[in-house]
């Protein structure tokens, strides 16, 4: 499999689990040079385990 269908397919499971919103969000508040805390919660979401799971 090539590099380009690797970063496609995961692209498309994190559209699946419903995730790549939080993602999308998160780039642009750190362009914004936004500062995180509390990660934690988002780690622990369950779309974010199914997509671990999922790439794994």
């Amino acid at each position: 499999m090539t590099s380009r269908n690797k970063k496609q397919r995961k692209l498309r499971n994190a559209e699946y689990y419903d995730f790549q919103g939080i993602l999308d969000k998160l780039y642009a508040d750190s362009k914004n040079g936004k500062t995180f805390t509390n990660l934690v919660e988002l780690i622990c979401l369950p779309q974010n385990v199914e997509l671990a799971y999922r790439t794994l």
